[in-house]
């Protein structure tokens, strides 16, 4: 499926940005770029698109402000730098939203939930895009057990396998639903899958994981709701 998208942002850094992740990607025909929100109008009054990438906090014209301004409203991924906007966005039915500084991996989620909005699976299982050293690989949130630290690196385990990527903890924490809880400086879980807590380990499947003396109260109270 190719998706018609334009990208809307009053800064060029980003559309230069936004461009170089998504260039060559085949689900995506970049058809213009703008750095003025009522150029875009006047364009979507002669064409029509499938997606936009639109920035939120714009000089002459807000995001939101632009959207109330189109009919019909195409597919929409917000990109912005204050996520102080999330809850406003969400009443415009976004398929996504990436915070600024852009990263590949929020771009490649995105567009998979758009190809799956366009098709008609709105209520789409959430999933997160990891990169090995020479590969992308989706996975849905469900099922990963848990993640560890290993450096500049991560292992993500799943139900049958164990995927390395080239990211930190920190990093990918950010990236995960709040199910998902660091219970050490090396471990995050996901807390829908815990078998068990004896107040210094975690059981999920075969695996035992540490609880660090920091972070115990924390798990018990939150494993006995």
């Amino acid at each position: 499926m190719m998706l018609k998208t334009i990208i809307i942002d009053d800064e060029k850094l980003y559309i230069d940005e936004l461009k170089s992740l998504i260039v060559g990607n085949e689900d995506i025909q970049l058809v213009s770029s703008f750095t003025n929100a009522f150029k875009a109008i006047e364009f979507l009054k002669k064409e029509s698109v499938d997606l936009i990438f639109l920035d939120i906090e714009m000089p002459e014209l807000s995001g939101f402000d632009f959207l109330e301004k189109i009919n019909p409203v195409p597919l929409v991924i917000f990109v912005t730098s204050y996520g102080q906007y999330a809850l406003k966005g969400y009443e415009f039915e976004p398929v996504n939203f990436i915070t600024k500084p852009i990263n590949e991996y929020s771009v490649l989620e995105s567009i998979e939930r758009a190809k799956l909005r366009k098709i008609g699976k709105n209520l789409v299982e959430d999933f997160v895009m990891i990169k090995g050293n020479n590969s992308l690989t989706k996975v849905f949130l469900k099922d990963i057990l848990f993640i560890e630290a290993d450096g500049d690196y991560i292992k993500i385990y799943t139900k049958g396998k164990r995927l390395i990527s080239t990211q930190t903890l920190k990093e990918f924490y950010k990236r995960l639903p709040d199910f998902f809880v660091k219970i050490h400086r090396s471990f995050i879980v996901n807390t829908t899958l815990v078998l068990g807590f004896d107040g210094s380990e975690i059981n999920i499947e075969e695996h035992k994981i540490p609880v660090s003396r920091a972070y115990k109260i924390m798990v018990k109270n939150l494993l006995v709701k």
